[in-house]
């Protein structure tokens, strides 16, 4: 899956360098060639294409992870991760969050092309919406595999009813302020 992914972002930085090289159709130059405006309209229809193959690409990835969430909600899947924990994977998963994060971060600062400002800002939601579903699926994971740290606590469970009664309480009268 982490291929799959790669491929994605490595084709939206490509987009985002396109759009740095000022080849994009709002940034070109006037040119005296007659031929121009026809140019400028195929590039920016080979754009417009290339975004929504991108779309595509970020929803699919989106859907993959989405489905793993679901299998490791079942517990099964779970309990495969407790009995047979790899950091590694974690490892690997939270790199290829980072890269995401990244090209997420690089689509918010750069300015698309006018006419492919829609189109755009399609592929930062479907990109978003993807980060998403691959941050439940490594957050699920590091809970499946981390030992947690069980202290004996000497608290009354009766005491921490009645703060936490009280504490909602407070709030609730606070959010009617």
């Amino acid at each position: 899956m982490s291929t799959k992914v790669t491929s994605v972002l490595m084709a939206t930085m490509a987009l985002l360098g396109h759009y740095a090289m000022g080849t994009a159709p709002s940034s070109a130059l006037p040119s005296p060639d007659v031929n121009a405006p026809r140019e400028l309209r195929q590039e920016s229809d080979a754009l417009a294409s290339v975004i929504r193959n991108l779309i595509s690409g970020m929803n699919l990835v989106e859907s993959e992870y989405a489905r793993i969430v679901k299998k490791l909600l079942t517990g099964d899947s779970i309990q495969l991760l407790q009995q047979n924990p790899n950091p590694e994977d974690l490892a690997q998963m939270a790199a290829v969050l980072a890269s995401i994060r990244g090209v997420e971060l690089a689509l918010k600062n750069t300015a698309a092309p006018a006419e492919l400002a829609s189109l755009h800002l399609e592929l930062r939601k479907a990109t978003a919406n993807a980060r998403s579903r691959m941050e439940q699926v490594h957050s699920l994971h590091r809970q499946a595999i981390t030992i947690p740290d069980v202290v004996d606590g000497l608290a009354d469970t009766d005491a921490l009813k009645v703060l936490a009664k009280h504490s909602t309480a407070q709030l609730v009268a606070m959010a009617d302020a």
